[in-house]
């Protein structure tokens, strides 16, 4: 068939025509000639003949003259413009467009300027040159000039005018205090600045010098907060700000709990740094009554608690959820709870898996390991299956050969390096139980089958090392070789506590 064709380019004028593809011989292509698309421009002057240099961009483009002046045969594009009568010489820029005639006018004319200052003997400079003090009555061209004050002990004040020509064009400068009036929710917060106590809030600060301030607020069980601001001349400036207890974690900043345990954000959600540990989980039976089922092998407090099933787990979270309430350490918007399947998943480093629930993101992500893709298993890369277990006689599925990490079971957390998000243990020493099912979202009944992430001590197939890897358990099931760690979450966020 037969195409219309249009070909452009920056610059220059369109060509328009046709190319027939009808005839069955191959069509050779023709060679088309782009011809520069051109403007003008009209330069003139008050009073006229003053002398002026037109150049473009480029530099491939230059017209001197005297104005008057018209140019039509000028390529389109940006140029920059001066004129120039006596010593007086002007710049400004202007662009040519396509079949465009551009006005430009220079005035070489003068016009009074007055100057005012209070309190007067401000020192003046008009485009950097000192003209004197205030107050000052000067002579300067009709365009844009930049005019600045100095007063001793006060920040420089500048403003930009137009002077106009035929008109009166006064300038004043303020230098005069304000004054700073402070709160906060709650009072009684001591105020500082520069090391200085200056009182407590509500406070009011008179005497204040024009320009930035900053203030810090500081009140004991409170986070401290810097309240910054500008005070302007005459005026009074109102700060206020609502304190954070200093035990509420941050948004977005890494915490510590009441039970020592470290957390760092992952998105909306912060995560521990390290698996619950036998101490964490001592304080909860401790609290409740509830027993540990201790395991058949010596562990300290620092190793991760083992023998907690689902709904063991859960029940920790609510408990210290509840407790850190009580104590004004969280606020009744926040909540702990296990990490949902795709939140472990964004911790260890794989957040772009396919598939609606853990049951179909099982295993999708080959050779990807918590500690990346070496294979084998490189030195220091966790807690797993040793040539110690098999010492031990507790391998399961036997042992990863040639690799030591010097420990039988369960290691003291944070053992091992960390993960770029400063995350330990995601692979080996316990598996971590997350919050919904395998096929989903929490059922209803007790025996539920569960999912349990990165891994133990006793983990030895290359397949079950795989960051995507899922153990599917039921819920009601305690092994040495089980375990969890909590998430901080906002229920905003979720939606609901038990979600």
């Amino acid at each position: 068939r037969k195409y219309a064709v249009r070909i452009m380019s920056p610059g220059y004028d369109p060509v328009e025509t046709s190319v027939d593809f009808r005839r069955e011989k191959a069509l050779q292509p023709p060679l088309f000639h782009l011809t520069r698309s051109k403007g003008g421009v009209e330069i003139g002057s008050e009073p006229s003949g003053a002398t002026f240099s037109l150049r473009s961009a480029d530099g491939s483009v230059s017209r001197d003259g005297v104005t008057p002046k018209k140019i039509l045969d000028l390529p389109t594009g940006k140029y920059s413009l001066s004129a120039k009568r006596g010593n007086w010489e002007v710049r400004d820029e202007l662009e040519i467009g396509r079949g465009e005639v551009a006005q430009k006018s220079f005035a070489f004319v003068n016009a009074p300027v007055t100057v005012t200052s209070e309190p007067a003997g401000a020192q003046i400079i008009v485009d950097g040159t000192a003209r004197g003090q205030t107050p000052l009555r000067v002579e300067l061209s009709a365009e844009p000039h930049e005019v600045a004050a100095h007063f001793d002990g006060w920040p420089d004040e500048a403003q930009r005018i137009k002077v106009e020509r035929d008109h009166e064009n006064p300038v004043h400068f303020v230098f005069a205090n304000g004054s700073v009036k402070i709160t906060s929710a709650p009072v009684g917060a001591t105020v500082i600045a520069n090391g200085r106590d200056l009182g407590q809030t509500p406070l009011v600060i008179e005497e204040v010098k024009p320009g930035p301030v900053s203030y810090e607020l500081r009140l004991a069980g409170y986070n401290p907060k810097s309240v910054p601001g500008r005070v302007e001349p005459q005026q009074q400036l109102f700060l206020a700000e609502h304190l954070e207890k200093s035990a509420t974690p941050d948004p977005g900043q890494p915490w510590t709990n009441s039970l020592g345990m470290k957390f760092v954000a992952i998105g909306e959600i912060r995560i521990s740094i390290w698996e619950t540990r036998v101490q964490d989980y001592d304080a909860f039976c401790s609290a409740t009554g509830r027993r540990r089922d201790p395991a058949d092998f010596q562990q300290i407090p620092t190793h991760p608690v083992v023998r907690a099933n689902w709904f063991d787990a859960m029940a920790f979270c609510q408990w210290l959820t509840e407790k850190e309430r009580q104590e004004n350490v969280l606020p009744d918007r926040q909540f702990y709870r296990l990490p949902t399947d795709v939140e472990w998943s964004a911790a260890v480093g794989l957040p772009k898996e396919g598939g609606a629930t853990p049951e179909a993101r099982d295993g999708k992500i080959r050779n990807e390991f918590p500690w990346g893709k070496q294979w084998p298993i490189p030195p220091g890369a966790g807690n797993y299956a040793d040539k110690s277990v098999r010492s031990s006689e507790r391998a399961r599925g036997g042992v990863i050969e040639n690799y030591s990490d010097g420990f039988a079971q369960t290691a003291p957390v944070g053992s091992f390096k960390p993960n770029a998000l400063g995350i330990y243990d995601l692979g080996g020493n316990v598996w971590e139980w997350c919050a919904e099912g395998y096929k989903g979202k929490s059922a209803s009944g007790t025996r539920d089958w569960g999912v349990l992430r990165g891994g133990s001590w006793a983990t030895s197939k290359r397949m079950e090392l795989q960051s995507s890897y899922r153990n599917v358990i039921d819920r009601n099931d305690r092994d040495v070789i089980y375990g969890f760690r909590c998430v901080l979450a906002t229920q905003s966020d979720e939606g609901s506590e038990n979600r």
